[in-house]
Parts: structure tokens; sequence; C-alpha cells
């Protein structure tokens, strides 16, 4: 005769080992990052410190968003541990140090989200073959960053079509369903837009996915013009954009020029008040163009 009680009991284990599984994991997380060597030591070692008198690492007020406030590669382990499993090379630490400095300008994304918000935009390129996980870094694990924290306001992916741009932003709107851990730090749910190409947040940023034949000029989300546009994989057929000074464009120039062996853009820039991503899919080459 099959005991109930015995039988209930199994059913639950394995979630319950899973959970404390999970508990285990972003202990050990916490402490492997909050004594790494580099940025923002001073607040790495407080935190370390509350770690140890007992302090909760989740909830709106705990640990684990306030490292990751900081700390890019320790947000996509502790928030996407689905994504990133493999131990990351060189390589990716050298891609979050291009927006922690470049979009954050190694701030704090709680303490000082007013500051990066206003602080003069920058122009970003980069390089590297496929499968580098630029995509996954910069307009998934980044763009989620950016929103969850607020720091910035009105987010644009800029694809090739609108398809694939909405195609990246079907992944972030799935962390905002389903990623408990997010959901629990950060309490934020849809807002009054949730569509395939545009979505709008309870803390009121707004991420809008278009393909590069649409115009970014006019557009607006209340007092805000864009803020942050990642451009990704923009292929234009037997066009490339240089940078030129023939022509004005804010602080910067763009000039379209007929080339016929290359199809994927050399160089993306922006407006001033804007931070533009573009990552360049050229297979030839892993370097990274800092401008």
């Amino acid at each position: 005769m099959i005991n109930l009680k015995e039988y209930i009991e199994k059913l639950e284990e394995p979630e319950d080992r899973e959970e404390v599984a999970n508990r285990q994991y972003q202990r050990e997380l916490f402490e492997k990052y909050a004594t790494r060597e580099g940025k923002h030591k001073e607040e790495r070692e407080q935190l370390l410190k509350e770690f140890h008198n007992g302090a909760e690492l989740a909830g709106p007020k705990g640990l684990r968003k306030r490292l990751g406030a900081f700390d890019l590669e320790y947000f996509g382990r502790a928030y996407l541990p689905h994504y990133f499993v493999r131990e990351s090379p060189k390589f990716h630490n050298e891609l979050d140090n291009i927006w922690e400095v470049g979009v954050m300008k190694d701030k704090n994304a709680i303490r000082d989200a007013k500051e990066i918000s206003r602080a003069e935009g920058c122009r970003r390129a980069i390089e590297a073959p496929r499968g580098h996980a630029k995509s996954t870094t910069f307009t998934f694990k980044d763009t989620l960053h950016a929103s969850v924290y607020a720091y910035k306001h009105y987010v644009i992916i800029l694809s090739d079509s609108s398809d694939q741009a909405e195609g990246f932003l079907t992944d972030i709107k799935t962390e905002y369903e389903e990623n408990a851990a997010i959901r629990e730090d950060f309490e934020i749910c849809q807002g009054k837009v949730w569509k395939a190409g545009i979505i709008l947040l309870s803390n009121g940023v707004k991420i809008e996915a278009i393909g590069s034949g649409k115009k970014i000029r006019g557009r607006r989300h209340k007092q805000w013009r864009p803020d942050l546009i990642i451009c990704d994989d923009l292929k234009m057929t037997r066009m490339s954009i240089h940078l030129s000074r023939e022509r004005s464009f804010g602080t910067g120039s763009i000039k379209q020029c007929q080339k016929q062996e290359t199809l994927t853009p050399t160089l993306c820039i922006s407006e001033p008040s804007s931070t533009l991503t573009p990552y360049l899919q050229m297979l030839q080459t892993t370097q990274a163009i800092k401008l």
C-alpha cells in the first residue's frame, strides 16, 4: 500500500533540492564577486561585510541587486545564469568594461542613476566574429541592466529588419515575464504597452525595437528622446557607413558610400545625447574598435 505522505515528500524533494542548490549558488557567487579585484573596491568590501553579518541577498534592498548595480558580469550570472553558464573569457570582460565606462561612466546604477542618465553620451563600435556573445552581452544583458536600474529611459534596439529587432526584444520581455529573481529584487512588471515591437515597464522605461528602414528622428517618450540606441547586426546591401567630416551630424557626420566588397557598417555614430553601441559582424577580425 502506498504511503501518501512519503509519496508527496518524494514529489517535492527534487524541487526542494533545486531551491537549496540555487541559494547555495547565489551565496557562493556573491562571495566570489564581492571579493573580486578591480573597480569599486570599497563598495565590494562594504557589501561583503553586510553579507557576513547576515544581510539578505534577495529582495528590493538585497545585496544581489546592490552588487549587480556596478558589476555587469555578476549581474549576468546572478540574474541570467541560464545564459551565462561557462567561465567568461577575457573578451567578455572587455565588452563589460566598454559598457561600464562608456554608458555607466563607472558609476553605481542605484546611487548614481540620475547622474548616469544626464551624462554626456558616447559612441562605440564593436567588431568581433559571430558566436562571441556580442548580442547576448550588449543587446540582451546590458539593455536589461539599463532598464531594471532605470538609468536609461528610452531604449531603441535597431537591427537590419523589424523582425530581427523584435526578436531581441522578445528575449528581454521573457525575462520580465518569467525571471523570478528579477521580479523579486526589482518588483518591475508590465506597463500599459506590451507589444512585439515596443514595451513600457512599470518603472517608466520604454524599449522599442525597429528596423533600419524606419526613422529615429522625432521619436519621444514623455520628456525623453532616445537616450540609448543599440544597433545590432546592421547589414546594408552594397553600402557601408563611414565617418566623414564632409557633412555635419551632431558632433560627427555620416557619409554613405557605395562599396561592393562589404555588406556591413564599419562605423556608426549617434547624436551627442545618445549612446550608440553598434556590433559589427565582421568575421575576419576580433579587434574591438573603441571610438
